[in-house]
């Protein structure tokens, strides 16, 4: 799936993505307050921008995942499943290269930071 909003003529489509992409769900899952139980899923960083589920034969629909760190726990990152926000901890060098980025948009939060879930109102 593709979006765009912006100035200058859309990128092309992308083309199918390839049958490697498609989860393995047989694996572990574990419960999640208030939600149905997650995948437990292992693999390289660079995979997480690539799974997902063919709807059928033709239309390949990308899921990325909610919850992903590193074996050394460096960092984490956590995708709202709910809202338009992810989460990213981790050291402040790591932070504040975040902090600097030109094509992402980040807003700095203490790790104390109250947040609201929105289910629990």
């Amino acid at each position: 799936m593709t979006a765009y909003r912006g100035p200058g003529s859309h990128p092309p489509a992308p083309g199918p993505a390839p049958a490697e992409w498609q989860l393995d769900l047989s694996g572990p899952r574990f419960p999640v307050p208030r939600r149905n139980s997650y995948y437990l899923l292992e693999g390289h960083v660079g995979a997480a921008v690539r799974i997902g589920q063919w709807v059928d034969e033709s239309f390949f629909m990308s899921q990325s995942p909610q919850f992903f760190w590193p074996a050394d726990h460096a960092w984490c990152v956590g995708n709202e499943i709910d809202d338009d926000s992810t989460l990213i901890g981790g050291s402040c060098d790591l932070v504040n290269e975040l902090c600097t980025s030109e094509v992402l948009e980040v807003l700095q939060i203490a790790p104390d930071a109250p947040y609201e879930d929105r289910l629990n109102v």
